[in-house]
């Protein structure tokens, strides 16, 4: 971001412009990761994707969501409400050029990328505690191996 800042004060809109598309290319790989990741879980899980056309939305919406017996939900309400506006992002970036693209929007979205982070974690870390132990190689739990 401050690349882009200096290239913006100097003058040189070329290279501002270069590093505001290199700021959305961030901002839609990390969210892509991170749809992927709650792909493979619900996949993993609840056995079933979405198939609808949108597909994307109701794959976010899920993972929000526990399924009941199955596994709780994989994100917080909070972390859905900035996963779902990166989404959005992610999909002006694939479905129009990237020139019209507001630095604005970007780089504040870029700050909200770098700052949802800790919380995908947090919830990711509340998902994993939910399930238990994981087993070892030989598919016993630590908790098993004591008996």
């Amino acid at each position: 971001m401050e690349l882009f800042e200096k290239s913006l004060k100097a003058g040189d809109l070329e290279i501002a412009d270069s590093h505001m598309r290199a700021m959305a290319g961030f901002i839609v790989d990390i969210y892509t990761h991170l749809e992927n990741m709650r792909k493979q879980l619900i996949k993993h899980f609840d056995k079933e994707l979405p198939d609808k056309e949108d597909w994307h939305t109701q794959l976010l919406r899920r993972a929000m969501y526990p399924n009941e017996g199955v596994r709780p939900a994989i994100i917080s309400e909070s972390t859905y409400n900035v996963l779902h506006d990166l989404m959005s992002f992610r999909h002006k970036v694939r479905n129009i050029y990237q020139s019209n693209l507001n630095a604005e929007r970007v780089k504040q979205l870029s700050k909200i990328t770098l700052a949802i982070l800790p919380g995908v974690k947090k919830d990711l870390a509340n998902f994993i505690q939910s399930q238990g132990p994981a087993p070892d190689n030989d598919g016993s739990t630590k908790s098993q191996q004591g008996n």
